[in-house]
């Protein structure tokens, strides 16, 4: 009979962390501990993180269409149109300009993924598509990119051969997803953190409205010198999809 009881105890633990985001790493407990506690919530009262209801998020829009049409999209052979948005994203102390977008990559399924970038030194009129392309070639564009993996350079990693370093990773085609907190500008990653190297990695088709993803957060926050830290890393165990409403 205990032993019963100890089998029901431990399945019921792992059902309750199931069913919420667990905080593997952090640089910053009260940054960490608040957004995992922000994030639990709306699991518990709504099965889904609603960042709208959130300070955090709410703060930010994007209210300007910039279009490059030099520059096409490979996958619908359209002109690239980013939001723009103004704020302190490095934490210098002065405001950046910042250009968010959306497109799809063609590869099993079609997935979203998200692009956000911004000039160094606080370049802040507006940008043409010349202007862009040449603080481009001069290597003055901050650029996040999901096409790519992110690699999670704070948890243990392999080093083969003494040369290459395998590590774990935010599988590609995350979302950004800007936060204020504390008068500090912080990116949240959303995306499926895989916990075993050379993990196959799974797609799910994103609609509009709720955004399906997989089982990880990432927190990151750029300093002055435009290099992106790795702040928090939560983990939602056993679980394949979650969704988020924006």
């Amino acid at each position: 009979m205990q032993k019963l009881i100890v089998v029901l105890i431990t399945l019921v633990a792992i059902q309750l962390q199931a069913n919420q985001y667990l905080l593997i790493m952090s640089k910053d407990d009260n940054v960490c501990q608040h957004m995992n506690t922000l994030y639990n919530i709306d699991l518990k009262k709504y099965g889904k993180i609603i960042l709208k209801n959130h300070k955090e998020y709410t703060w930010l829009t994007w209210d300007e269409e910039v279009v490059f049409r030099k520059e096409m999209s490979q996958i619908a052979n359209k002109p690239l149109v980013y939001k723009k948005s103004v704020f302190d994203i490095n934490n210098d102390g002065s405001d950046e300009t910042v250009l968010y977008r959306r497109g799809y990559r063609n590869w099993k399924l079609l997935v979203k993924y998200d692009n956000l970038l911004y000039a160094k030194d606080g370049y802040k009129v507006n940008y043409d598509e010349d202007t862009r392309l040449k603080l481009n070639k001069a290597k003055k564009l901050v650029n996040l990119y999901t096409s790519s993996p992110y690699n999670l350079k704070k948890l243990p990693h392999k080093v083969i051969n003494k040369s290459l370093v395998y590590y774990n990773q935010m599988n590609m085609a995350y979302i950004i997803k800007p936060f204020l907190l504390d008068s500090k500008y912080y990116i949240s990653l959303f995306g499926n953190i895989g916990l075993e190297i050379n993990q196959e990695i799974t797609w799910q088709e994103n609609s509009t409205n709720d955004i399906k993803i997989k089982n990880g957060i990432l927190i990151a926050k750029y300093d002055k010198n435009n290099i992106l830290h790795d702040i928090c890393y939560f983990i939602r165990p056993q679980v394949k999809n979650i969704n988020i409403k924006e």
